[in-house]
């Protein structure tokens, strides 16, 4: 939990229980029947805040241990016991007080009115305890379902951190591995280019490596990214393949899963390009108040199947898995064939 959420749940506790135990301070300091006279002796004061802590010891020893220890377990009938015992001595102490206080007499002194005769129960005392039992098991209660969903909670950003490492994991060889494949193939056509592309592969790989570590980074290093590695597909496509490539967007903070757009774009070279056929792809990026649109479109090459595209490759399958954790329904993703082309339309929410 960050730490200001962690303070202002702490506070909201101490003010819960503050309020509680004023209400119930009231109730027993200036509505208890034996203090509702005009002048009150001073021993009936102290009478009921000796009742007062009395209370206070149950409630805590119900919510910090008694709840825990039998109800927490569904010890039901242990509940039920500790709840009879709790009542049983706050009824003995009470009527034990009021005999060390001779509450009685120090009435028929003053003349005031006399409390009722209970010689063996504290009927007011037996009401207000089973009312702060009841008020201690509800918040005991509650402070525990929400701790069970924070630990719930906690669990499932663990998991969920994990699985993104190892997703992560699996989609860095993925693109160095076609990378490599990359200048292999152009160390044949020009030695020079291969190797200001070796360079340039650097300066990518140092940005997976070392600036990839985070859940977030920049959008517009992402963008950066992306931009050398299509320079970098520039040097490999042939003449028959048009490339389009576009990016609108004015200068933000917004961050961004890292190579989460990436795979999306490397389908495209991998499925739409073919020495021997007139192909073209399609890549537009903008950003607009937050809100960040991808459109990616390739031949479909008649010797592969829409299905085989579709699924794209360990890459794009790990890709769609992290958009599902990271963004769940502040995304939108849809692919399809249509007229012999594959097109990708991804929109993310990065608020």
């Amino acid at each position: 939990m960050p730490p200001k959420e962690k303070k202002i749940n702490q506070i909201s506790i101490v003010a819960v229980h503050g309020l509680t135990w004023t209400l119930l301070g009231y109730v027993l300091l200036f509505h208890s029947p034996v203090m509702n006279m005009a002048h009150v002796p001073t021993v009936l004061w102290i009478q009921q805040t000796c009742r007062l802590l009395l209370l206070a010891i149950i409630f805590y020893c119900n919510s910090q241990y008694a709840f825990d220890k039998t109800f927490r377990k569904k010890n039901y009938i242990g509940f039920i016991l500790w709840i009879i015992a709790a009542i049983t001595i706050v009824n003995i102490l009470s009527l034990k007080l009021s005999d060390i206080l001779e509450i009685r007499k120090v009435m028929m002194e003053n003349g005031k009115p006399l409390p009722p005769d209970e010689k063996y129960v504290d009927g007011f005392m037996v009401i207000t305890t089973l009312m702060v039992l009841g008020i201690s098991t509800s918040m005991a209660a509650t402070k525990h379902s929400q701790n069970d969903e924070r630990r719930r909670e906690d669990a499932e950003h663990q998991r969920m951190v994990a699985e993104l490492g190892q997703l992560k994991a699996q989609i860095n060889p993925h693109f160095f591995f076609n990378t490599l494949n990359n200048i292999y193939a152009l160390s044949y056509i020009d030695v020079e280019e291969s190797r200001q592309t070796i360079n340039k592969l650097s300066r990518m790989m140092r940005y997976i490596i070392y600036e990839t570590q985070p859940d977030k980074v920049p959008l517009k290093k992402e963008i950066d990214f992306l931009d050398n590695y299509i320079s970098l597909m520039r040097l490999r496509i042939a003449e028959n393949t048009q490339l389009y490539y576009n990016v609108q967007m004015e200068p933000s903070d917004e961050v961004i899963a890292p190579m989460v757009l990436l795979p999306f774009i490397e389908n495209a070279f991998k499925h739409g390009i073919s020495s021997l056929q007139q192909s073209s792809i399609l890549i537009q990026i903008e950003l607009k108040n937050s809100l960040l649109f991808l459109k990616v479109e390739n031949d479909i090459r008649t010797h592969e199947s829409a299905t085989k595209i579709e699924a794209g490759g360990i890459g794009l399958d790990n890709t769609v898995k992290r958009l599902n954790l990271l963004y769940q329904n502040k995304f939108h993703l849809e692919t399809h064939s249509e007229n012999g082309r594959y097109l990708v339309n991804l929109d993310i929410n990065l608020q």
